[in-house]
C-alpha cells in the first residue's frame, strides 16, 4: 500500500527500468510511477484564459520517470506552504523520495479558481483523461482534492467497469489548524479492476490550495495515509489526529 517497502520498491522499479514514453492529456502530469494520484476538479485561475472554452489538448504532457514532480510547489495558496508536508506525511518519506511518487490529473482542463463553479458536465467529459493516467500509473491510492472531484471519480470508475466497495469507518477526526474544530467525515471506497487490481480512493480532508499551515497539511496527509493502510488491511478506519 503506502508502506516503506512499497515506496522503496516503486523507486527501485523506476531506477532500474527504461523510461516509458507516455504522453498524458492537458492538465495531467507528474510521475508515471506514482503511488498516489491526486485528482482535481480544475486547474487554478489563469489570467491568460479567455471565456471561450478550447478543446482539451491530447497527448500534451510527457510523464516523468524517477524524477521529482515539483510543479505544485509554485502554485498559489496552500500549494506553496502545505503541499510538501502533506505529500511527505502521506507517503511517509522525505520530499526527495516522495516527490517522485506523485501525479496530478484535473477532470476539467479549463482554469477556474472556485471548484464549486466548475461545470460537472466538463468534469465528466474530462474523466477519461484522468482514468488513462490512473491506468498508466497503477497507483495504490487516488486522492480527489474535493468532494465534487470525489463524486466524479466514483462515477467514472464505475462507468469504466471497476467494482466499487464501501469502507467501514469507526472514527475520523482531524484537527483543523490550531483550533478545536475538526474534520469528522471521510469519503472513501475501494475500486477493484477487471484484473483484480485494487485502488483505494480517499478524499483529502481539505483541498490542498487551502492548506495554509504546514502542521495542518501534515495532519491531512497522515490521516489519508493511516486510513489507506487500515483499509488495505481490512480494518475499519480509525483516525484521530
Amino acid at each position: 500500500m503506502l508502506s516503506r517497502n512499497d515506496v522503496t520498491a516503486r523507486l527501485r522499479l523506476m531506477s532500474r527500468s527504461r523510461v516509458p514514453r507516455i504522453l498524458w492529456d492537458q492538465q495531467c502530469d507528474g510521475s508515471a510511477g506514482a503511488l498516489v494520484v491526486f485528482v482535481g476538479p480544475s486547474p487554478g485561475f489563469n489570467p491568460r484564459d479567455t471565456k471561450r472554452r478550447r478543446p482539451r489538448i491530447r497527448r500534451h504532457s510527457k510523464a516523468l520517470w524517477n524524477q521529482k514532480y515539483e510543479d505544485p510547489l509554485g502554485w498559489a495558496g496552500g500549494f506553496k506552504t502545505g503541499f510538501k508536508p502533506m505529500v511527505e506525511s502521506l507517503l511517509g518519506a522525505g520530499w526527495g523520495r516522495a516527490s517522485k511518487l506523485i501525479a496530478r490529473g484535473n477532470l476539467d482542463w479549463f482554469g477556474n479558481p472556485v471548484s464549486a463553479d466548475v461545470p460537472e458536465k466538463f468534469m465528466r467529459k474530462g474523466a477519461p483523461s484522468v482514468l488513462r493516467m490512473i491506468e498508466d500509473c497503477q497507483p495504490s491510492v487516488v486522492v480527489p482534492m474535493d468532494k465534487r472531484a470525489f463524486d466524479v471519480t466514483h462515477w467514472a470508475l464505475s462507468q469504466e467497469g471497476y467494482e466499487l466497495l464501501e469502507c467501514e469507518v469507526a472514527r475520523f477526526h482531524v484537527r483543523i489548524n490550531n483550533g478545536t474544530s475538526r474534520h469528522r467525515q471521510i469519503y472513501c471506497f475501494v475500486a477493484v479492476g477487471k484484473h483484480g487490481q485494487r485502488i483505494i480512493v480517499i478524499k483529502m480532508p481539505q483541498h490542498p490550495a487551502k492548506l495554509m499551515h504546514a502542521g495542518y497539511a501534515s495532519r491531512c496527509g497522515t490521516a489519508v495515509r493511516k486510513a489507506a493502510i487500515q483499509i488495505a488491511a481490512g480494518r475499519p478506519v480509525d483516525v484521530n489526529l
